[in-house]
């Protein structure tokens, strides 16, 4: 089975936003909410030689144990085995909100106009044409890959395979919900990977 994966070097992520500006307009995503968040995680330390800053991308993980989908009372929401994603019913969906409150990467958020949680789709209309999610399509640092990781021609195996990036790690792991996007880890080091529920509060 394939084993699909964002990955997200932060050593190259610039915070520029381009990420979060792609997705709202491939996906229309209508002002107020964003589906693609980044983070300043930082400055600590003392300059010149202790300072760390980094910026940290984040959407739904699209878990392989989703937190969502238990909770969700009708059933609205799954995790498809062969794509791995976490797709909405959006008919079945009541607007309740409990998947918005299960999430611990506080990855959803109620659209105001349709009242329904939404969240980063990976851009599905694209991936069935073959093509890469817009975010990562538009990363001006290229700081994004999607890919099988199983497959080693794949454009996230092949960067993984690169000399130096033996970084990767994944966001919140003791929660046990096994999100499916990876990150590298930038040269500064982390200063966590266990991030609070409300990542705009701070790590």
């Amino acid at each position: 089975m394939a084993r699909l994966s964002l990955l997200i070097d932060l050593q190259r992520c610039v915070g520029c936003m381009s990420c979060v500006v792609a997705c709202k307009m491939e996906n229309d995503v209508p002002v107020g909410v964003s589906w693609n968040n980044v983070e300043t995680v930082g400055p600590v330390g003392q300059y010149p030689d202790t300072v760390r800053q980094y910026y940290l991308p984040h959407g739904c993980m699209h878990c392989m144990n989703p937190a969502c989908v238990p909770v969700c009372p009708v059933g609205a929401i799954w995790r498809d085995a062969e794509t791995g994603l976490v797709p909405l019913d959006a008919e079945a969906c009541i607007g309740c909100g409990a998947c918005v409150t299960a999430c611990p990467y506080a990855a959803r958020t109620m659209d105001p106009i349709s009242n329904l949680p939404v969240k980063c789709t990976l851009c599905t209309q694209l991936l069935d044409e073959g093509k890469l999610p817009s975010c990562v399509k538009h990363c001006i640092a290229q700081a994004r890959f999607y890919g099988d990781l199983d497959d080693p021609d794949s454009d996230s195996a092949r960067y993984l395979a690169e000399p130096g990036s033996s970084r990767e790690l994944h966001l919140m792991e003791s929660q046990g919900t096994g999100p499916s996007v990876a990150y590298l880890e930038p040269a500064v080091g982390m200063l966590s990977a266990d991030v609070p529920l409300t990542l705009t509060q701070g790590l």
